[in-house]
């Protein structure tokens, strides 16, 4: 077996980012943003932002290979930690969610999808940190199963 080489080059162009309220729940506003993906492409994240007190810190969370950004398991540990003063932004990866085919490819393998997650995470982070509400907060991340995977190079 021949190891990957991922080959990543810092995505850029404008991020054409968009940002709207999606839901208000206890302790938190969810928060759809849109921006322009690492390949050109339009993708969208959702980013909790807690409400009842300034954000100490933002985890970017990605989810396993047959999850999704909307996945329970996501979206009841982010609504839990914004509560707690986190913000919590998490977007489809390729081929997931909103991006999905009708066919998962082999991901473990599949050298363009971890570049392109990478870069659609890092974009993620560069939108984060434009966010002048988040300046001052520290930056994680926290990966599921795959999300793990592509948060490696990431980091």
């Amino acid at each position: 077996m021949t190891p990957i080489r991922l080959s990543l080059t810092e995505p850029d162009g404008p991020l054409d980012l968009q940002v709207r309220t999606s839901e208000e729940g206890l302790g938190f506003v969810l928060e759809d943003w849109s921006m322009r993906g690492a390949h050109g492409d339009a993708f969208s994240g959702d980013v909790y932002m807690p409400t009842e007190q300034t954000p100490w810190g933002v985890v970017v969370a990605m989810h396993g290979r047959r999850g999704h950004r909307k996945a329970p398991y996501l979206r009841g540990a982010a609504k839990r930690w914004s509560r707690d003063g986190l913000v919590v932004a998490a977007i489809d990866a390729p081929y997931h969610g909103d991006r999905t085919l009708d066919q998962i490819p082999d991901l473990a393998r599949n050298e363009p999808f971890l570049v392109q997650t990478v870069g659609d995470l890092r974009r993620l982070c560069s939108a984060v940190e434009s966010d002048s509400r988040l300046v001052a907060a520290p930056l994680g991340f926290l990966g599921f199963s795959m999300g793990a995977l592509v948060g490696v190079p990431l980091m």
